[in-house]
């Protein structure tokens, strides 16, 4: 009778479950690298600033991606991210600081997806910023995140979230000069 019992729980957890839990599939993801200088989207004019010069441990209130946005099983149309580079997706503000464990599973409690093009514990310096703005018409909108980061190297780079494929684009901006600061 109990094994009856326990059959008829599993098979109604999977019922339940069965349409909440999906598994990544990796054939949704792809990976290339190359020089294209036609990836960098232009956002200089009408982009909105979220940090200007000499921000350090900050982060975003939850912000408007403009599109619902599906990462894995995971769909959102608000994303926040802090100085440090790391965005993260949903109604759950990102950490204002970085450390290694902000993508780790120790922080189950706040397990929503996270991305970055540079994670790294560094600030905004003197020159640099994070700004964004949705480019393009329904449906073929990207969400355009670029930060500029300045600790100890100047790092430019943008982190392109597209509508309809919900396809991820790092885009690293090697055109400045990469020289080390010398500022605290």
């Amino acid at each position: 009778m109990k094994n009856n019992v326990l059959s008829a729980l599993i098979v109604f957890q999977m019922l339940i479950f069965g349409n909440i839990l999906r598994a990544q599939d990796l054939s949704e993801y792809s990976l290339s690298t190359g020089i294209d200088s036609t990836k960098w989207i232009n956002i200089s004019t009408g982009a909105t600033q979220i940090f200007g010069a000499n921000v350090n441990n900050v982060a975003s209130p939850i912000l408007n991606i403009g599109f619902n946005f599906r990462f894995g099983s995971y769909t959102t149309d608000k994303f926040s991210v802090n100085g440090n580079g790391v965005l993260r997706l949903g109604n759950i503000p990102i950490e204002s600081s970085y450390n290694a464990g902000s993508f780790s599973s120790y922080f189950y409690s706040d397990n929503t997806p996270k991305i970055s093009a540079y994670a790294s514990y560094t600030s905004t310096g003197p020159g640099g910023y994070v700004k964004y703005k949705v480019v393009g018409s329904a449906p073929n909108r990207t969400l355009v995140v670029e930060c500029r980061l300045e600790n100890p190297i100047t790092n430019l780079f943008q982190i392109q979230l597209n509508e309809t494929s919900n396809k991820i684009t790092f885009v690293y901006n090697y055109n400045h000069t990469n020289q080390y600061q010398n500022y605290s």
